[in-house]
């Protein structure tokens, strides 16, 4: 998460796991969330944002916005930015400063989220379920 001190290495990115086999029943929603690391707004809406993960299944991968030029040069006084990722890898820019929960529980209705279903784990596989 955040917390790293302003000048030091990029944060490490969430990798994203594979999309599951047909066996499965979903594929993951995913967050990426855009901050840095002195910014305690980017830590709020990330806890915020965390309160979601008992009722839906997604992956938050966090990216340092002063450790990519191209982030940097779209999102630098805006952060914290959320975008969402549809199953299909749609993305869909929901809020920036501060988690609009409003916007974050219709992006999980119209990307098909189903309530209750619990993600897979990095380490699980469908052949776990």
């Amino acid at each position: 998460m955040y917390g790293k001190p302003a000048g030091s290495d990029a944060l490490e990115r969430v990798r994203l796991p594979a999309a599951p086999s047909s066996r499965c029943a979903f594929m993951p929603i995913s967050f990426l969330l855009y901050g840095r690391g002195y910014c305690h707004l980017c830590d709020d809406m990330r806890t915020a944002l965390d309160r979601f993960a008992s009722r839906y299944g997604f992956v938050v991968e966090t990216i340092d916005v002063d450790a990519d030029p191209l982030a940097l040069a779209q999102y630098d006084e805006l952060v914290p930015v959320l975008v969402g990722r549809r199953a299909d890898g749609s993305l869909q820019t929901l809020c920036h400063y501060y988690l609009d929960t409003a916007a974050v529980l219709a992006f999980f209705e119209t990307s098909g989220a189903d309530p209750g279903k619990q993600l897979l784990t990095m380490n699980q596989s469908c052949d776990d379920e």
